[in-house]
Protein backbone atom coordinates (compact mmCIF):
# COMPACT_ATOMS: atom_id res chain seq x y z
CA UNK A 1 0.00 0.00 0.00
CA UNK A 2 1.40 3.36 -1.08
CA UNK A 3 2.03 5.73 1.78
CA UNK A 4 1.00 9.33 1.47
CA UNK A 5 3.52 11.80 2.79
CA UNK A 6 2.05 14.33 5.22
CA UNK A 7 3.36 17.89 5.25
CA UNK A 8 3.21 19.88 8.44
CA UNK A 9 2.68 23.66 8.46
CA UNK A 10 4.41 25.54 11.24
CA UNK A 11 2.59 28.42 12.98
CA UNK A 12 4.93 30.92 11.30
CA UNK A 13 4.28 29.43 7.85
CA UNK A 14 0.51 29.48 8.54
CA UNK A 15 0.62 33.17 9.53
CA UNK A 16 2.68 33.99 6.42
CA UNK A 17 0.07 32.19 4.28
CA UNK A 18 -2.75 34.14 5.94
CA UNK A 19 -0.79 37.36 5.43
CA UNK A 20 -0.28 36.54 1.73
CA UNK A 21 -4.03 35.88 1.34
CA UNK A 22 -4.84 39.21 3.01
CA UNK A 23 -2.40 41.01 0.71
CA UNK A 24 -3.96 39.31 -2.33
CA UNK A 25 -7.47 40.34 -1.23
CA UNK A 26 -6.26 43.88 -0.48
CA UNK A 27 -4.70 44.11 -3.94
CA UNK A 28 -7.94 42.87 -5.51
CA UNK A 29 -9.91 45.46 -3.54
CA UNK A 30 -7.45 48.19 -4.54
CA UNK A 31 -7.70 47.13 -8.16
CA UNK A 32 -11.49 47.46 -8.14
CA UNK A 33 -11.71 50.65 -6.08
CA UNK A 34 -9.08 52.13 -8.39
CA UNK A 35 -11.14 51.06 -11.43
CA UNK A 36 -14.35 52.43 -9.87
CA UNK A 37 -13.38 55.55 -7.90
CA UNK A 38 -15.99 56.92 -5.51
CA UNK A 39 -17.95 53.63 -5.72
CA UNK A 40 -18.58 51.17 -2.91
CA UNK A 41 -17.37 47.63 -3.59
CA UNK A 42 -18.37 44.25 -2.14
CA UNK A 43 -17.36 40.71 -3.10
CA UNK A 44 -20.03 38.09 -2.37
CA UNK A 45 -19.49 34.43 -1.54
CA UNK A 46 -21.17 33.36 -4.82
CA UNK A 47 -18.46 35.13 -6.82
CA UNK A 48 -20.47 38.24 -7.70
CA UNK A 49 -18.94 41.67 -7.28
CA UNK A 50 -21.38 44.44 -6.31
CA UNK A 51 -20.30 47.97 -7.27
CA UNK A 52 -22.57 50.84 -6.21
CA UNK A 53 -22.40 54.41 -7.51
CA UNK A 54 -24.19 57.20 -5.63
CA UNK A 55 -22.71 60.25 -7.37
CA UNK A 56 -22.23 61.53 -10.92
CA UNK A 57 -18.46 61.10 -10.59
CA UNK A 58 -18.88 57.49 -9.46
CA UNK A 59 -21.32 56.76 -12.29
CA UNK A 60 -18.75 57.90 -14.86
CA UNK A 61 -16.48 55.02 -13.83
CA UNK A 62 -19.37 52.55 -14.30
CA UNK A 63 -20.43 53.82 -17.72
CA UNK A 64 -18.22 51.46 -19.82
CA UNK A 65 -19.72 48.39 -18.07
CA UNK A 66 -23.21 49.91 -18.19
CA UNK A 67 -22.99 50.56 -21.93
CA UNK A 68 -21.36 47.15 -22.49
CA UNK A 69 -24.28 45.34 -20.79
CA UNK A 70 -26.90 47.25 -22.81
CA UNK A 71 -25.02 46.47 -26.03
CA UNK A 72 -24.58 42.82 -25.06
CA UNK A 73 -28.35 42.49 -24.50
CA UNK A 74 -29.27 44.67 -27.49
CA UNK A 75 -31.45 46.78 -25.18
CA UNK A 76 -32.80 50.00 -26.70
CA UNK A 77 -34.57 52.03 -24.02
CA UNK A 78 -33.94 55.76 -23.71
CA UNK A 79 -34.69 55.81 -19.97
CA UNK A 80 -31.78 53.52 -19.04
CA UNK A 81 -29.09 54.88 -21.36
CA UNK A 82 -26.39 56.50 -19.18
CA UNK A 83 -26.40 59.84 -21.00
CA UNK A 84 -30.18 60.33 -20.94
CA UNK A 85 -30.52 59.11 -17.34
CA UNK A 86 -27.91 61.59 -16.11
CA UNK A 87 -29.38 64.47 -18.12
CA UNK A 88 -32.88 63.94 -16.77
CA UNK A 89 -31.68 63.14 -13.25
CA UNK A 90 -29.80 66.42 -12.94
CA UNK A 91 -33.07 68.27 -13.72
CA UNK A 92 -35.52 66.30 -11.59
CA UNK A 93 -33.40 65.06 -8.68
CA UNK A 94 -34.48 67.58 -6.01
CA UNK A 95 -33.45 65.73 -2.83
CA UNK A 96 -32.59 62.45 -4.58
CA UNK A 97 -29.27 60.60 -4.86
CA UNK A 98 -28.48 58.40 -7.88
CA UNK A 99 -28.30 54.70 -7.08
CA UNK A 100 -26.66 52.66 -9.83
CA UNK A 101 -25.70 49.11 -8.86
CA UNK A 102 -23.54 46.92 -11.10
CA UNK A 103 -23.28 43.15 -10.59
CA UNK A 104 -20.21 41.53 -12.17
CA UNK A 105 -18.90 37.99 -12.28
CA UNK A 106 -15.80 36.64 -14.00
CA UNK A 107 -14.93 40.23 -14.90
CA UNK A 108 -18.12 40.60 -16.94
CA UNK A 109 -21.27 42.68 -16.20
CA UNK A 110 -24.24 40.39 -15.51
CA UNK A 111 -26.96 42.64 -14.09
CA UNK A 112 -27.73 46.22 -13.08
CA UNK A 113 -30.16 48.31 -11.08
CA UNK A 114 -30.70 51.84 -12.38
CA UNK A 115 -32.50 54.19 -10.01
CA UNK A 116 -32.17 56.68 -7.19
CA UNK A 117 -32.61 57.06 -3.42
CA UNK A 118 -34.86 59.64 -1.80
CA UNK A 119 -37.43 60.23 0.90
CA UNK A 120 -40.83 60.10 -0.74
CA UNK A 121 -44.55 60.13 -0.04
CA UNK A 122 -46.89 57.95 -2.06
CA UNK A 123 -49.93 59.74 -3.43
CA UNK A 124 -53.00 57.65 -2.58
CA UNK A 125 -56.49 58.37 -3.81
CA UNK A 126 -60.01 57.02 -3.93
CA UNK A 127 -61.44 58.41 -7.13
CA UNK A 128 -60.45 62.07 -6.95
CA UNK A 129 -60.06 62.23 -3.15
CA UNK A 130 -56.32 62.35 -2.41
CA UNK A 131 -54.13 61.63 0.60
CA UNK A 132 -50.44 60.79 1.17
CA UNK A 133 -48.43 58.22 3.07
CA UNK A 134 -45.73 59.24 5.56
CA UNK A 135 -42.30 59.96 4.07
CA UNK A 136 -40.31 56.76 3.56
CA UNK A 137 -36.68 56.06 2.70
CA UNK A 138 -37.14 54.83 -0.85
CA UNK A 139 -35.28 53.35 -3.77
CA UNK A 140 -37.02 54.29 -7.03
CA UNK A 141 -36.14 52.01 -9.94
CA UNK A 142 -36.15 53.73 -13.33
CA UNK A 143 -38.41 52.50 -16.14
CA UNK A 144 -36.61 49.38 -17.41
CA UNK A 145 -34.04 49.81 -14.64
CA UNK A 146 -33.89 46.14 -13.60
CA UNK A 147 -31.43 44.74 -16.14
CA UNK A 148 -30.20 41.15 -16.32
CA UNK A 149 -28.44 39.01 -18.91
CA UNK A 150 -31.51 36.73 -18.74
CA UNK A 151 -29.79 33.97 -16.77
CA UNK A 152 -31.28 32.55 -13.53
CA UNK A 153 -28.23 33.58 -11.50
CA UNK A 154 -28.44 37.23 -12.60
CA UNK A 155 -32.17 37.36 -11.79
CA UNK A 156 -31.47 35.72 -8.43
CA UNK A 157 -28.76 38.24 -7.49
CA UNK A 158 -31.14 41.14 -8.16
CA UNK A 159 -33.87 39.46 -6.10
CA UNK A 160 -31.47 38.91 -3.18
CA UNK A 161 -30.20 42.47 -3.38
CA UNK A 162 -33.69 44.00 -3.20
CA UNK A 163 -34.81 41.73 -0.35
CA UNK A 164 -31.60 42.38 1.64
CA UNK A 165 -32.15 46.15 1.44
CA UNK A 166 -35.54 45.72 3.10
CA UNK A 167 -34.42 43.10 5.61
CA UNK A 168 -31.52 45.27 6.81
CA UNK A 169 -33.91 48.26 6.90
CA UNK A 170 -31.60 50.30 4.68
CA UNK A 171 -34.78 51.40 2.87
CA UNK A 172 -38.47 51.32 3.78
CA UNK A 173 -39.84 51.13 0.25
CA UNK A 174 -38.70 49.91 -3.16
CA UNK A 175 -40.74 51.36 -6.02
CA UNK A 176 -40.30 49.73 -9.43
CA UNK A 177 -41.88 51.93 -12.08
CA UNK A 178 -43.66 50.58 -15.16
CA UNK A 179 -41.82 47.27 -15.51
CA UNK A 180 -42.87 45.49 -18.69
CA UNK A 181 -44.14 41.91 -18.77
CA UNK A 182 -41.38 41.26 -21.32
CA UNK A 183 -38.68 42.07 -18.72
CA UNK A 184 -36.94 38.87 -17.51
CA UNK A 185 -37.51 40.01 -13.88
CA UNK A 186 -41.31 40.20 -14.35
CA UNK A 187 -42.03 36.65 -13.19
CA UNK A 188 -39.69 36.90 -10.20
CA UNK A 189 -41.31 40.16 -9.14
CA UNK A 190 -44.92 39.15 -9.63
CA UNK A 191 -44.83 35.53 -8.49
CA UNK A 192 -42.12 35.62 -5.81
CA UNK A 193 -41.24 39.01 -4.31
CA UNK A 194 -44.72 40.53 -4.68
CA UNK A 195 -46.36 37.49 -3.05
CA UNK A 196 -43.80 37.08 -0.28
CA UNK A 197 -43.64 40.79 0.56
CA UNK A 198 -47.34 41.48 -0.10
CA UNK A 199 -46.37 44.18 -2.57
CA UNK A 200 -48.84 46.76 -3.78
CA UNK A 201 -48.90 46.87 -7.54
CA UNK A 202 -50.94 48.57 -10.24
CA UNK A 203 -51.43 46.73 -13.52
CA UNK A 204 -51.62 48.72 -16.74
CA UNK A 205 -50.49 48.58 -20.37
CA UNK A 206 -48.14 50.41 -22.69
CA UNK A 207 -49.10 51.12 -26.29
CA UNK A 208 -46.86 51.57 -29.30
CA UNK A 209 -47.60 52.45 -32.90
CA UNK A 210 -45.23 50.77 -35.35
CA UNK A 211 -45.46 52.91 -38.48
CA UNK A 212 -42.50 51.54 -40.48
CA UNK A 213 -41.27 47.95 -40.74
CA UNK A 214 -37.57 48.35 -39.86
CA UNK A 215 -36.61 45.20 -41.77
CA UNK A 216 -38.36 45.93 -45.05
CA UNK A 217 -38.87 49.70 -44.86
CA UNK A 218 -42.56 49.17 -45.64
CA UNK A 219 -45.02 51.75 -44.27
CA UNK A 220 -47.49 50.02 -41.95
CA UNK A 221 -51.13 51.08 -42.02
CA UNK A 222 -52.57 51.88 -38.60
CA UNK A 223 -56.25 52.06 -39.59
CA UNK A 224 -58.89 50.25 -41.59
CA UNK A 225 -60.11 51.93 -44.78
CA UNK A 226 -63.32 52.93 -43.02
CA UNK A 227 -61.44 54.60 -40.13
CA UNK A 228 -59.04 56.30 -42.54
CA UNK A 229 -61.96 57.79 -44.47
CA UNK A 230 -63.46 59.03 -41.21
CA UNK A 231 -60.18 60.75 -40.31
CA UNK A 232 -59.97 62.36 -43.72
CA UNK A 233 -63.44 63.85 -43.29
CA UNK A 234 -62.40 65.24 -39.91
CA UNK A 235 -59.18 66.63 -41.41
CA UNK A 236 -61.21 68.38 -44.09
CA UNK A 237 -63.53 69.91 -41.49
CA UNK A 238 -60.53 71.05 -39.43
CA UNK A 239 -58.85 72.71 -42.42
CA UNK A 240 -62.05 74.50 -43.43
CA UNK A 241 -62.30 76.03 -39.94
CA UNK A 242 -59.12 78.09 -40.35
CA UNK A 243 -57.40 80.22 -42.97
CA UNK A 244 -53.93 79.04 -42.04
CA UNK A 245 -52.66 75.87 -40.32
CA UNK A 246 -49.02 75.25 -39.46
CA UNK A 247 -47.06 72.47 -37.74
CA UNK A 248 -43.75 73.44 -36.17
CA UNK A 249 -41.17 70.87 -35.09
CA UNK A 250 -38.88 71.98 -32.25
CA UNK A 251 -35.57 70.24 -31.59
CA UNK A 252 -32.72 72.75 -31.29
CA UNK A 253 -31.55 74.41 -28.09
CA UNK A 254 -32.38 77.93 -29.23
CA UNK A 255 -36.04 76.95 -29.88
CA UNK A 256 -36.79 75.56 -26.41
CA UNK A 257 -37.94 78.85 -24.87
CA UNK A 258 -40.27 79.35 -27.85
CA UNK A 259 -41.80 75.89 -27.30
CA UNK A 260 -42.32 76.47 -23.56
CA UNK A 261 -43.91 79.87 -24.19
CA UNK A 262 -46.46 78.48 -26.66
CA UNK A 263 -47.12 75.21 -24.76
CA UNK A 264 -47.90 77.19 -21.60
CA UNK A 265 -50.38 79.34 -23.58
CA UNK A 266 -52.16 76.16 -24.71
CA UNK A 267 -52.25 74.76 -21.17
CA UNK A 268 -53.79 77.97 -19.84
CA UNK A 269 -57.01 76.74 -21.44
CA UNK A 270 -56.74 73.03 -20.66
CA UNK A 271 -57.48 70.88 -17.61
CA UNK A 272 -53.78 69.92 -17.43
CA UNK A 273 -52.93 72.99 -15.39
CA UNK A 274 -55.40 72.12 -12.62
CA UNK A 275 -54.03 68.54 -12.60
CA UNK A 276 -50.45 69.81 -12.20
CA UNK A 277 -49.15 68.30 -15.46
CA UNK A 278 -49.06 71.45 -17.60
CA UNK A 279 -45.92 72.90 -19.18
CA UNK A 280 -44.89 75.88 -17.05
CA UNK A 281 -42.46 78.72 -17.59
CA UNK A 282 -40.37 77.61 -14.63
CA UNK A 283 -36.89 76.29 -13.86
CA UNK A 284 -37.95 72.64 -13.96
CA UNK A 285 -39.16 72.72 -17.58
CA UNK A 286 -36.43 75.08 -18.80
CA UNK A 287 -33.70 72.85 -17.32
CA UNK A 288 -35.25 69.55 -18.47
CA UNK A 289 -36.00 70.63 -22.04
CA UNK A 290 -32.65 72.40 -22.46
CA UNK A 291 -30.78 69.35 -21.17
CA UNK A 292 -32.70 67.04 -23.53
CA UNK A 293 -32.06 69.38 -26.48
CA UNK A 294 -28.34 69.54 -25.67
CA UNK A 295 -28.26 65.74 -25.92
CA UNK A 296 -30.22 65.80 -29.24
CA UNK A 297 -33.19 64.00 -27.64
CA UNK A 298 -35.87 66.67 -27.46
CA UNK A 299 -38.71 66.78 -29.96
CA UNK A 300 -41.61 69.18 -29.56
CA UNK A 301 -44.52 69.73 -31.96
CA UNK A 302 -46.73 72.81 -32.00
CA UNK A 303 -49.94 73.12 -34.01
CA UNK A 304 -50.91 76.67 -34.97
CA UNK A 305 -54.29 77.69 -36.39
CA UNK A 306 -54.51 81.24 -37.72
CA UNK A 307 -51.22 81.95 -35.93
CA UNK A 308 -52.60 80.80 -32.56
CA UNK A 309 -51.07 77.79 -30.75
CA UNK A 310 -53.82 75.23 -30.13
CA UNK A 311 -52.09 71.87 -29.48
CA UNK A 312 -48.70 70.43 -28.60
CA UNK A 313 -46.84 67.16 -28.17
CA UNK A 314 -43.37 66.67 -26.74
CA UNK A 315 -41.06 63.78 -25.97
CA UNK A 316 -37.69 62.19 -26.68
CA UNK A 317 -36.32 60.74 -29.90
CA UNK A 318 -33.95 57.81 -29.52
CA UNK A 319 -32.89 55.01 -31.84
CA UNK A 320 -35.73 55.51 -34.32
CA UNK A 321 -38.45 55.73 -31.65
CA UNK A 322 -40.39 58.77 -30.45
CA UNK A 323 -41.14 58.50 -26.72
CA UNK A 324 -44.26 60.61 -26.10
CA UNK A 325 -44.07 62.39 -22.74
CA UNK A 326 -47.14 64.63 -22.84
CA UNK A 327 -49.74 66.23 -25.11
CA UNK A 328 -52.37 68.91 -24.65
CA UNK A 329 -54.77 71.11 -26.60
CA UNK A 330 -56.77 74.31 -26.17
CA UNK A 331 -60.17 73.17 -24.93
CA UNK A 332 -61.86 75.92 -26.95
CA UNK A 333 -61.27 73.79 -30.07
CA UNK A 334 -62.08 70.37 -28.59
CA UNK A 335 -64.94 69.73 -31.07
CA UNK A 336 -62.36 69.77 -33.88
CA UNK A 337 -60.06 67.21 -32.15
CA UNK A 338 -56.86 69.28 -32.56
CA UNK A 339 -54.78 66.67 -30.69
CA UNK A 340 -55.74 63.94 -33.16
CA UNK A 341 -55.10 66.26 -36.11
CA UNK A 342 -51.65 67.08 -34.73
CA UNK A 343 -50.77 63.41 -34.14
CA UNK A 344 -51.71 62.48 -37.71
CA UNK A 345 -49.48 65.24 -39.08
CA UNK A 346 -46.66 64.04 -36.83
CA UNK A 347 -47.00 60.50 -38.20
CA UNK A 348 -46.73 61.84 -41.76
CA UNK A 349 -43.57 63.70 -40.69
CA UNK A 350 -42.15 60.62 -38.95
CA UNK A 351 -42.56 58.55 -42.12
CA UNK A 352 -40.54 61.13 -44.07
CA UNK A 353 -37.88 61.16 -41.32
CA UNK A 354 -37.78 57.33 -41.07
CA UNK A 355 -38.89 57.32 -37.42
CA UNK A 356 -40.36 53.85 -37.13
CA UNK A 357 -42.16 53.70 -33.78
CA UNK A 358 -44.18 55.91 -31.43
CA UNK A 359 -44.10 54.91 -27.77
CA UNK A 360 -47.28 56.38 -26.26
CA UNK A 361 -46.08 56.19 -22.68
CA UNK A 362 -47.79 54.29 -19.89
CA UNK A 363 -51.47 53.79 -19.20
CA UNK A 364 -54.49 53.13 -21.38
CA UNK A 365 -56.66 55.66 -23.22
CA UNK A 366 -59.02 55.66 -26.23
CA UNK A 367 -56.63 57.53 -28.54
CA UNK A 368 -53.78 55.14 -27.73
CA UNK A 369 -56.01 52.19 -28.59
CA UNK A 370 -57.02 53.97 -31.79
CA UNK A 371 -53.46 54.60 -33.01
CA UNK A 372 -51.55 51.76 -31.31
CA UNK A 373 -50.89 48.41 -32.97
CA UNK A 374 -48.80 46.83 -30.20
CA UNK A 375 -49.76 46.54 -26.54
CA UNK A 376 -47.81 44.99 -23.65
CA UNK A 377 -48.83 44.47 -20.04
CA UNK A 378 -46.85 46.44 -17.46
CA UNK A 379 -47.09 47.28 -13.76
CA UNK A 380 -45.67 49.50 -11.06
CA UNK A 381 -44.65 47.55 -7.94
CA UNK A 382 -44.28 49.06 -4.47
CA UNK A 383 -42.53 46.72 -2.05
CA UNK A 384 -42.70 47.89 1.57
CA UNK A 385 -40.43 47.13 4.50
CA UNK A 386 -41.40 45.79 7.93
CA UNK A 387 -41.21 48.98 10.01
CA UNK A 388 -44.28 50.64 11.53
CA UNK A 389 -44.29 53.58 9.08
CA UNK A 390 -43.83 51.25 6.12
CA UNK A 391 -46.63 48.93 7.26
CA UNK A 392 -49.02 51.85 7.75
CA UNK A 393 -48.13 53.23 4.30
CA UNK A 394 -48.62 49.79 2.77
CA UNK A 395 -52.08 49.46 4.35
CA UNK A 396 -53.13 52.94 3.18
CA UNK A 397 -51.75 52.36 -0.33
CA UNK A 398 -53.40 48.95 -0.75
CA UNK A 399 -56.76 50.04 0.68
CA UNK A 400 -57.11 53.13 -1.52
CA UNK A 401 -55.88 51.32 -4.65
CA UNK A 402 -58.25 48.36 -4.15
CA UNK A 403 -61.22 50.65 -3.43
CA UNK A 404 -60.49 52.75 -6.55
CA UNK A 405 -60.29 49.62 -8.73
CA UNK A 406 -63.60 48.25 -7.44
CA UNK A 407 -65.31 51.63 -7.74
CA UNK A 408 -64.02 52.08 -11.32
CA UNK A 409 -65.20 48.59 -12.31
CA UNK A 410 -68.66 49.28 -10.90
CA UNK A 411 -68.98 52.68 -12.61
CA UNK A 412 -67.78 51.23 -15.92
CA UNK A 413 -70.30 48.41 -15.63
CA UNK A 414 -73.17 50.90 -15.33
CA UNK A 415 -71.66 53.13 -18.06
CA UNK A 416 -70.92 56.09 -15.77
CA UNK A 417 -67.11 56.05 -15.57
CA UNK A 418 -66.38 58.07 -18.72
CA UNK A 419 -69.18 60.55 -17.91
CA UNK A 420 -67.73 61.19 -14.44
CA UNK A 421 -64.22 61.59 -15.87
CA UNK A 422 -65.50 64.07 -18.44
CA UNK A 423 -67.43 66.04 -15.81
CA UNK A 424 -64.38 66.15 -13.54
CA UNK A 425 -62.13 67.39 -16.34
CA UNK A 426 -64.65 70.10 -17.21
CA UNK A 427 -64.68 71.15 -13.56
CA UNK A 428 -60.87 71.34 -13.57
CA UNK A 429 -60.96 73.33 -16.80
CA UNK A 430 -63.41 75.87 -15.42
CA UNK A 431 -61.34 76.14 -12.24
CA UNK A 432 -58.21 76.72 -14.33
CA UNK A 433 -59.79 79.35 -16.58
CA UNK A 434 -61.31 81.11 -13.60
Amino acid sequence: MKKTALTMTTPVEFLNTQKDNQITETLKLYKHTHAYPKCSYEKLANGFEVITANSFEAIESLKPDWESLLKQLNLSNVYITPDFFLRLFSCRSHNATPNIVLFKKDNSPKAMLVGWKMETEINCKIGYIKTKTPKLKTIEVEIGGLITNETPESEKILEQYLCTLLEKKEVELISIDHISATNPCWTTLKEKIAVRRKAVYRNSVKWKAKIIDTKTGKILGLFSKKTEQKFKRKDKKFKKSFNNIELKEISSLNEIDYFIENASIIDNNSYHKAMGISVEKDKHYYDMFHSMAEGKYFRGYLLFADNKPIAYYYGALYDGMFYAFNTSYNNEYRQLSPGIFLLRRMIELFIRQNIAVIHFGYGDSPYKRMFGNEVVEEATFRIYGSGIKAKYAQLLDKTTLTTTYKLSEFLEKIHLLNKIKKAWRNKLLHKNVA
